[in-house]
């Protein structure tokens, strides 16, 4: 009989063509091939509850009531009243929070009451949360109490570590990528599938359009490159908060003719934009271990990416790409114009991305998830 997880997560998708957290939602779909997978997706109060829907695998939704400002600290205690009953109907051996805070604290909270194991993964957000000396002492607590720590790179195991987590309690658990959907394949073919040009060169960036993934440096960059190069476009795939003010951007460098925006994009034709670029741009301020970058070298296509979190072990510096520091437009388009001068090793940068699939994020999850019952039930028994 197979394990079975029951995954809380805040962030899920609402309703079809919704692009939140599409990380979250194919990790869940790899396990479901594998283990009996229910998902808890904690829903904020102020939203309607959507239709059920056909998917891969059981999603269960509950209100998620909160407090905000202050309030923010009684997070993880509220979250986990509002999906005891949905979690504890799931009948889980473990329970996976899928970001450090508030879900962690809700995991540990409703497996302790529901005598099973709990595990919380650590995705990126938990550098920015650390910063908060309220937010970091209850998520410290959580990682502490919990029966195992999954980070998805080895900066964010260090976090973890820092936090008071023993080693023997941290286990690293990349994320994978789809590989049947990013793969090389033919530029032209693609520029002319998504009415791309078809000459110039093509800069992309993909992701959601806020403060800190510093598409604003990448504007910037791409404004004095311009000069230079009559043939080279921006292409930014995404939206979010900051799209008024990226396009103004634009407009104010005098740029705004030259830079495309596809809007959200599905899988398949974010990996065609891929495909059709010359270089992928990434000047996100914090990462966990960005997939869009393993994406994007999956297709064949370097990056220029920042030094923040988990980059530097997916991007060799000077052989798969380029990393810079943050919130530097400088460093940025000098590091661009390189790239664009001598190109790297397509075939070189695509191993590197297809290196890693779900499926084998997959399998090491069975075995971190195995490893953290077994302790729970001797921790149990030891307690008798």
């Amino acid at each position: 009989m197979s394990l079975r997880v029951c995954l809380l997560s805040h962030h899920w998708p609402l309703r079809e063509g919704d692009w939140k957290a599409p990380f979250v939602v194919e990790r869940a779909h790899a396990l479901a091939k594998r283990l009996d997978v229910t998902v808890v997706h904690a829903v904020p109060w102020m939203q309607g509850l959507p239709e059920d829907a056909d998917e891969p695998v059981k999603v269960r939704r509950a209100r998620f009531l909160y407090v905000p400002g202050i309030g923010k600290r009684f997070d993880g205690r509220l979250l986990a009243r509002c999906v005891r009953d949905e979690v504890a109907s799931a009948r889980p051996d473990i329970v996976e929070a899928q970001f450090g805070y508030p879900d962690g604290e809700a995991a540990v909270v409703v497996a302790r009451e529901l005598g099973c194991a709990s595990a919380i993964v650590l995705r990126g957000t938990e550098q920015i949360l650390a910063k908060s000396p309220v937010r970091r002492a209850r998520m410290s607590a959580a990682l502490l109490a919990a029966d195992v720590v999954l980070p998805v790179s080895r900066t964010l195991g260090a976090l973890a570590h820092s936090l008071g987590v023993t080693a023997d309690r941290i286990h690293v658990v990349e994320n994978g990528i789809d590989t049947k959907v990013f793969h090389p394949g033919d530029a032209a073919a693609a520029r002319a599938a998504l009415g791309l040009p078809a000459d110039g060169r093509l800069l992309l960036g993909v992701g959601h359009f806020l403060p800190a993934k510093g598409y604003a440096e990448a504007i910037d960059a791409f404004a004095c490159l311009a000069k230079a190069h009559a043939d080279l476009r921006l292409v930014l795939v995404g939206a979010g908060p900051e799209d008024v003010a990226l396009r103004a951007a634009a407009a104010r460098h005098g740029v705004a003719d030259r830079v495309i925006w596809p809007g959200i994009q599905p899988h398949d034709r974010v990996a065609d934009f891929m495909r059709a670029a010359d270089l992928f741009v990434h000047p996100s301020h914090s990462e966990g271990r960005p997939n869009a970058v393993l994406e994007a070298q999956a297709c064949g296509l370097a990056a220029v990416a920042t030094d923040v979190g988990g980059t530097s072990e997916i991007v060799d510096d000077g052989a798969t790409g380029f990393l810079v520091p943050p919130c530097d437009a400088a460093a940025l388009t000098a590091r661009i114009e390189a790239a664009l001068a001598a190109p790297f090793d397509a075939t070189a940068v695509s191993r590197r991305g297809l290196s890693r699939t779900w499926g084998d994020t997959a399998r090491a999850l069975e075995g971190a998830y195995a490893e953290a019952i077994a302790r729970r039930t001797r921790t149990a028994v030891g307690a008798r």
